[in-house]
């Protein structure tokens, strides 16, 4: 069984985040909505640091005081692992690329409707799943590793596991 989805829905607009919390809040996702991009990167580091990340973080571009890019600069810094998609109503072009390279999963145009929004967060959800490691036998086979087990400390490894590869140019 596939646990429920954990999304962070971020804007300064009370009336917006709550109509993204009602678009998305069917049954399906556990989703959480602040409004400022402070109490976004507080709350997403403490989630991830607690083994509770979010799956995917819909941020507002434009935000007072902490921008959406702002927050997801931070995010990159304190590395953490959720898709990221921005959102704005404003200036669609600019703001997309800049947002792609920062490392943002999609961008999103405002006004949202569900059908699109619902794709983009499917589409997010898929890749950060498949992004996962997963058990391969043992009772959790099947279920992703818990975050503390995706890097590993080579040293430990087995002799017989690792391979020297001469390198030809």
């Amino acid at each position: 069984m596939v646990a429920r989805a954990r999304l962070l829905v971020v804007d300064d607009e009370p009336a917006s985040a709550d109509q993204i919390r009602t678009m998305l809040g069917d049954g399906w996702a556990e989703v959480t909505a602040l409004g400022s991009g402070a109490d976004a990167v507080r709350t997403v580091v403490d989630a991830e640091r607690g083994g509770r990340a979010f799956d995917v973080v819909l941020l507002d571009y434009y935000m007072p005081e902490m921008g959406g890019v702002d927050v997801l600069r931070e995010m990159n810094q304190q590395q953490v692992d959720s898709r990221v998609i921005i959102m704005s109503g404003r200036d669609p072009g600019e703001v997309a690329v800049e947002a792609m390279r920062l490392g943002a999963f999609d961008f999103i145009s405002k006004p949202i409707s569900r059908a699109e929004l619902r794709l983009r967060v499917e589409r997010a959800l898929r890749d950060r799943r498949a992004s996962e490691p997963v058990a391969k036998s043992g009772p959790d086979a099947g279920k992703p590793y818990p975050p503390s087990s995706r890097w590993f400390d080579a040293a430990n490894l087995p002799r017989r596991f690792l391979v020297i590869c001469p390198l030809t140019l």
